[in-house]
C-alpha cells in the first residue's frame, strides 16, 4: 500500500468482508488499529512540516496518482 487512497480503498474492503462474516473481528479490529496509526504517522509528518516551516512539502502516502 503505497498511498492513504489504497488505504482507505483495504479499509473499505476490509469492512465489506467482516459484514458478510467472511473477515473475523480480531482481524478486522487489528487491521483498523494499524490503519490508524499509519494515518497518525502523516499527520505527524504534517505537524513536522508546518513546525519546520516546510508546508509546501510533498508526503507520498498522501499523494494520489489521478486516473
Amino acid at each position: 500500500m503505497k498511498t492513504v487512497k489504497e488505504l482507505r480503498d483495504n479499509l473499505i474492503q476490509d469492512y465489506e468482508l467482516t459484514k458478510k462474516g467472511l473477515m473475523d473481528n480480531q482481524t478486522a479490529n487489528t487491521l483498523a488499529n494499524t490503519a490508524g496509526k499509519i494515518i497518525k504517522t502523516a499527520a505527524l509528518e504534517l505537524a513536522y512540516n508546518q513546525f519546520t516551516k516546510q508546508p509546501d512539502k510533498k508526503i507520498d502516502f498522501l499523494e494520489s496518482e489521478m486516473q
